[in-house]
């Protein structure tokens, strides 16, 4: 246990910084790819801002985060309710309730946790 929460704050602590820099990596990748069109020279700027944009590891990391954040959301939330409408001994040759004693109609709503 005292595993897993070193490597949770390992990752909040290396982690989240990175997906922060990812943002302003993609737009400098942007910048540098037009500065990079009109010099023809790559920059070490330039390559940087480009690894980091096409680093398959943050981007898996990326995509994990958003489906933990997914995760917790629905864990938080309520099942949808469940309607339930029986009929037991109900007569198929008439449709009366009432020709049979032992008719039954029973109707139900339930939330499961």
């Amino acid at each position: 246990m005292n595993i897993q929460r070193s490597f949770l704050l390992l990752f909040l602590l290396v982690g989240v910084p990175a997906f922060a820099e990812e943002k302003v990596a993609q737009e400098q990748f942007a910048q540098t790819q037009l500065d990079q069109d009109q010099t023809g020279k790559l920059t070490l700027e330039a390559a940087i801002a480009q690894a980091i944009a096409s680093d398959p590891w943050l981007n898996g990391s990326r995509y994990r985060e958003d489906a933990l954040t997914s995760e917790s959301i629905s864990a938080s939330t309520l099942p949808d309710p469940k309607v339930s409408l029986m009929a037991a001994n109900f007569p198929t040759d008439s449709f009366d309730i009432n020709q049979e004693p032992m008719t039954q109609l029973t109707v139900g709503v339930m939330c499961a946790q």
